[in-house]
């Protein structure tokens, strides 16, 4: 198959000619020249480098965006003209799914979001709807910000901001003694994906740079500090009402249609709800998944999961850089060693918790605290933007019972 593919989407532009996944030709621009005057000499150039016409082009591709909205509707238009009259079918292809679809990002397809909680036989995970991956996480916050910004830089550092996101995820935070800030891994994103050819070469074709997208914080859609609502944390709120707490979908949908962009305290950008009673449904799940992922369970189990690494790590049977690698690349290492291979199993057979004020003797136990997340968004009301907590008291006592809990127990596992 001969594929024709162009992008126009942002400040330079390119053409390539690729045959059965091979680059053939290609040809790339960047100068203060339109798009328009450019795009079909660089089309002729990559033909004619190769001896080929459009009469030999099977397929044609053109980029989608997201990018600059008179970029897209020249490519496209150029795509469509010359295909319709040779009756070529041709695709479009999104910037963000093309960087989705790097080595780099499909690691993250096998690296969970429920930090190696889903590996037990807690009976949450085990009624789940479906696996939930950093990579569908990734995805979901690019698109969020990109629907409610429509801008480049930002909706890529959205889709690159859990990139450096190793096997267990936070695991790795507890393991590093960083439980309650949990940030240790992202030092690694920058690197990850500057280490990324393909990454580096598409950011390159978008007019992006690595200190563009490195850093989502610098975005306060895409990120900013809690309780105040992002897209980060809109996603996996949705994301785990739906798969986790089986939220129907319908009600997801009623949920989203009701944010928009306002402005915060600070007059920074921030995601808002339109109405209480949306706001209300919102905050209720919010609530649920804050105090399961701080649950006696969750950190006993990430807890355990540390300890697990640790030891295998001791043992010399895997090294940091595995860890960024997949899950499936580490649960094959610690298979790999017979004394790790029965703690790991130990470890799947878990189905709860016990507690008490007094250490248990001759078992396992943890007294361990975690990052406690909560979200408590701005709402409209007839006097503006305000907290939800101030307008609903009932959610400000809950809140205040979750935040106000000091882990002052020790927990330890009920096994199958």
């Amino acid at each position: 198959m001969l594929i024709l593919a162009l992008d126009s989407s942002a400040a330079p532009a390119s053409a390539a000619l690729l045959e059965d996944g091979k680059i053939l030709s290609e040809f790339y621009i960047n100068t203060k020249q339109t798009h328009s005057q450019t795009l079909m000499p660089m089309v002729e150039s990559v033909l004619k480098l190769t001896n080929k016409t459009l009469d030999d082009v099977t397929c044609m591709a053109v980029s989608a965006g997201p990018g600059s909205f008179t970029g897209v509707r020249i490519g496209v238009s150029c795509v469509k003209g010359l295909s319709m009259t040779r009756n070529i079918p041709c695709a479009g292809v999104s910037t963000l799914r093309a960087m989705a679809e790097s080595k780099a990002m499909q690691r993250l397809a096998l690296v969970g979001m429920h930090c190696g909680c889903e590996y037990t036989a807690y009976p949450i995970y085990r009624k789940a709807t479906a696996p939930y991956s950093r990579y569908t996480h990734s995805l979901g916050t690019a698109a969020i910000v990109w629907h409610f910004t429509h801008g480049l830089k930002q909706s890529v550092a959205g889709l690159l901001h859990d990139i450096a996101t190793p096997a267990f995820a936070h695991v790795v935070d507890f393991l590093n003694g960083d439980h309650m800030r949990q940030e240790t891994t992202e030092s690694r994103t920058r690197m990850m994906i500057a280490s990324s050819p393909e990454l580096m070469a598409l950011l390159d074709k978008s007019g992006l740079t690595l200190d563009d997208v490195d850093d989502y914080h610098r975005y306060p859609i895409a990120d900013n500090d809690s309780p105040r609502l992002s897209a980060d944390r809109l996603e996996y709120t949705l994301g785990n009402a739906h798969l986790i707490f089986h939220c129907p979908k319908a009600e997801l949908k009623r949920i989203f249609d009701d944010i928009f962009v306002g402005k915060n305290e600070e007059n920074v950008d921030e995601l808002c709800f339109a109405h209480a009673e949306i706001a209300d449904i919102f905050t209720q799940l919010s609530l649920r998944q804050s105090e399961w992922f701080v649950s006696d369970e969750d950190r006993f189990s990430m807890q355990a999961l540390a300890d697990l690494l640790r030891e295998a790590r001791q043992r010399n049977v895997l090294t940091v850089d595995d860890l960024y690698l997949d899950e499936p690349h580490v649960i094959a290492l610690l298979l790999s060693d017979p004394v790790l291979t029965a703690r790991w199993q130990d470890y799947r057979r878990i189905t709860g918790t016990q507690s008490s004020a007094q250490k248990p003797e001759g078992t396992y136990a943890v007294k361990i605290a975690a990052k406690k997340r909560s979200i408590d968004p701005l709402v409209q009301t007839s006097d503006g933007l305000r907290r939800f907590t101030t307008v609903n008291a009932d959610y400000a006592s809950k809140l205040a019972a979750f935040r106000s809990d000091d882990f002052d127990r020790w927990v330890w596992a009920k096994y199958e």
